[in-house]
């Protein structure tokens, strides 16, 4: 089996996963194998579906304690928590890039969430020594503004899938991998020199990259979380400050959160996102999403950073 590192974790998987880095840890905390035919048989119950268009994406399943996750003509995935092992049947025309994709962003973190771990879906980057995490749905610019920052020489800590850990009072956010997932048009627009990049998945025009790749070694330690700006996509960029009510809501919908009936998991992710609220300074972020904008929203965070 392959060997992977992605947040504190190390992977055995006997899938390539392209974008995350080897390691030489031989104590896997989790396996990924595949197998010839789909995992989720009859007795798995649809709890949940990711709809666009009237066109189900992804499908939520439950057999008992163990779970399992559908993407539509890609894959299917079981996962069990007790054993630590996903289960990855792809689909014929499925290509090796999209199944990688849909491992490292989608599969690893909900596996991670059913063993109580907190992961944020939030772009993170480094800041005097700390991360600073940009929190929002998919589309309001998340990825763009990390690879702002990034272009300002500034590390990444991920993408998309930010995992927290409360140590000693203090929140740490632990980096995924070392790339980012963006439109080909932003890229060209943030970056005027041509960067190396390779396709994400089949199923949009994304590409991925590495943007730390001329500047220094991939971040691969914990860093202190500072603060968490919640995206507002408005006509004008500004910060201003938000109520820890409006952090909390805006928090609960912004989770990989696999398991949501089980009452041990919701009362530890209960606490857990109370003690964000009181150690992390909360921000919402006013962005107007145009490129001209992204320069005065970095000044204005680096001003706010050294407060």
């Amino acid at each position: 089996m392959n060997q992977f590192c992605i947040f504190d974790i190390n992977v055995a998987s006997e899938i390539n996963l392209f974008n995350i880095p080897p390691s030489c840890e031989i104590d896997n905390e989790l396996t990924i194998v595949s197998v010839d035919k789909s995992p989720l048989n009859k007795s798995f119950k649809t709890y949940h579906k990711i709809v666009t268009n009237g066109k189900t994406l992804i499908s939520y399943l439950k057999d008992n304690d163990i779970f399992g996750l559908r993407f539509h003509n890609y894959a299917d995935f079981l996962l069990n928590p007790s054993k630590k092992v996903i289960k990855c049947f792809k689909r014929r025309n499925t290509s090796n890039e999209t199944l990688s994709h849909l491992i490292t962003d989608q599969v690893i973190p909900y596996a991670l969430s059913l063993n109580g771990e907190m992961l944020f879906h939030s772009s993170a980057v480094e800041v005097n020594n700390k991360a600073i995490s940009f929190l929002a749905p998919s589309g309001s610019g998340k990825s763009t503004i990390a690879a702002y920052f990034c272009k300002k020489k500034h590390q990444l800590v991920t993408d998309d899938s930010l995992l927290l850990k409360n140590r000693e009072n203090t929140i740490y956010a632990y980096p995924s991998y070392p790339g980012l997932r963006l439109w080909p048009d932003i890229i060209d627009n943030i970056y005027s020199n041509k960067v190396l990049t390779k396709e994400v998945s089949q199923f949009n025009k994304k590409r991925f990259f590495n943007p730390n790749s001329n500047y220094e070694k991939y971040l691969n330690y914990s860093l202190p979380l500072k603060s968490i700006y919640f995206i507002n996509n408005n006509n004008k960029t500004s910060i201003e400050n938000i109520s820890p009510s409006d952090a909390f809501s805006l928090i609960i919908k912004n989770i990989f959160r696999a398991d949501m009936k089980n009452k041990t998991i919701n009362k530890n992710e209960f606490e857990f996102i109370t003690n964000v609220l009181s150690l992390v300074d909360l921000y919402k972020l006013n962005y107007e999403m145009r490129y001209e904008s992204l320069e005065k929203l970095y000044g204005l965070i680096l001003d706010q950073s050294h407060d």
